[in-house]
């Protein structure tokens, strides 16, 4: 974690993230909306939502940017920045075909016993990260693109593309 950029929220924030999560899933259930890449759960991953929001917001604060966290089809940060939470810093950032090319990816390590800390691990752009032999299926009929963590950029470089 020497290279990670960590990211102090404060536990109001980590509440907000918990609302927004529960936000999220109540309309995914209430829209009838299933998850774009094929992930089995019932529109109500409070886990996987609750870590997303926690990555996008700690993502958010550190770069200064815009959270509009119930702003469906947009950008995670600031119409500038998507972000790919994983609860397990051996996980690695995924992208998908569909992902857009010309947007940075951000790859955030949010474990429950680190909060209210969480970690910016670095990013990479969209079209880099689709590289063939980064492709996997780390769960059965769910290919995309496992970005190798030694692969991403440092978190001080993304200001630039800023």
């Amino acid at each position: 974690m020497t290279d990670y950029v960590p990211v102090d929220l404060c536990w109001l924030e980590v509440m907000l993230a918990g609302h927004v999560s529960v936000g999220r899933s109540t309309s995914n259930i209430r829209n009838g909306r299933r998850d774009r890449y094929g992930m089995k759960y019932d529109g109500f991953s409070e886990d996987e939502g609750w870590l997303g929001a926690l990555a996008e917001y700690g993502t958010a604060k550190h770069l200064n940017l815009h959270w509009a966290p119930f702003d469906l089809g947009a950008i995670d940060v600031g119409g500038k920045v998507q972000v790919r939470g994983v609860g397990n810093d051996k996980h690695r950032l995924l992208l998908h075909p569909g992902d857009e090319d010309d947007l940075p990816f951000v790859s955030v390590l949010v474990e429950r016993v680190q909060l209210p800390r969480v970690y910016l691990r670095g990013w990479i752009m969209g079209r880099d990260g689709k590289r063939q032999e980064w492709w996997s299926e780390p769960q059965a009929g769910r290919g995309c693109f496992c970005v190798p963590n030694d692969e991403l950029r440092p978190m001080a470089a993304l200001q630039e593309v800023l």
